[in-house]
């Protein structure tokens, strides 16, 4: 029993300081931008903060800036935007387009890291359109066909109804 409580108590120790070690990883001091490189965060956290009317303004500076300097970070920029800004600003289609352009230019890791994810979520969220209106489409067909089978079987209802009433009154006939 001693024992067991020993290596029990040593494997805590063990996985204790084995945990530890990553510890001082996690604070180390982050190392500073490097010319040209883009803050991608902040980038779309200010597109995620617009409002409609800053979505717009926002829209043709961008659509400025590529037209002047189709660089990949412009591209994807205009790509952050049309995939996550306000609702009059989305265009899922430009988007995929604007992103796989940057991917496909990208100079950068990080430009290239986050062109592709911005493909892989527009890319998503158009099979997914296009499987809500295949599922929408297959709806309003089941729905058409139960509406049709409720009126055939109304319809024989009322066949039956009349089938019956003529029975009673054949059975019960003219009184003698």
């Amino acid at each position: 029993m001693r024992l067991r409580a020993l290596g029990l108590a040593a494997l805590l120790v063990a996985l204790l300081a084995a945990g530890c070690g990553p510890w001082h990883a996690l604070h180390r001091p982050v190392p500073p931008a490097q010319p040209g490189s883009t803050d991608w965060l902040a980038d779309l956290q200010q597109v995620r903060d617009l409002d409609p009317g800053g979505g717009t303004t926002a829209l043709q500076r961008r659509e400025a800036a590529v037209k002047s300097d189709p660089t990949p970070q412009n591209h994807l920029r205009l790509a952050l935007l049309l995939a996550f800004g306000p609702s009059g600003v989305r265009d899922d289609d430009r988007a995929l387009a604007l992103a796989r352009s940057a991917a496909d230019a990208a100079t950068t890791r990080g430009t290239y890291t986050l062109a592709r994810h911005v493909v892989t979520v527009e890319t998503e969220r158009l099979n997914a359109r296009a499987q809500r209106r295949r599922l929408d489409k297959r709806l309003d067909a089941e729905r058409a066909r139960a509406q049709e089978l409720a009126h055939k079987l109304e319809a024989l209802k009322s066949i039956e109804e009349n089938l019956n009433r003529r029975t009673q009154d054949t059975d019960t006939g003219p009184s003698p």
